[in-house]
């Protein structure tokens, strides 16, 4: 099945890639807009594997932890609001 999968993917890429360059060399008036979407395909990929880059190392960071008696998440959030709800009463002055 996965043989299956990867015969039909790489089959739509190579197609695609010989539809492009043919419509490329062929169609003069095309050749502008088939280099703006390449250029944009190229910026996609170039985010997409910088995000993936960064992704894998937050995972890697917080994965491999040293401190393993870290805070919840949601018990921090209700803490900070907590603090936030004791802030907004005054001090009282003593006489």
């Amino acid at each position: 099945m996965l043989t299956l999968v990867t015969i039909l993917i790489s089959s739509f890429f190579i197609i695609l890639t010989g539809w492009t360059l043919t419509t490329y060399f062929l169609k003069k008036d095309s050749q502008e807009f088939i280099r703006e979407e390449l250029t944009t395909l190229f910026d996609i990929c170039k985010k997409f594997f910088i995000s993936l880059k960064n992704l894998i190392g937050v995972l890697v960071r917080n994965s491999f932890s040293s401190e393993s008696n870290e805070k919840n998440p949601v018990q921090e959030t209700v803490l900070i609001e907590d603090e936030q709800l004791l802030n907004v009463v005054r001090p009282v002055n003593e006489i």
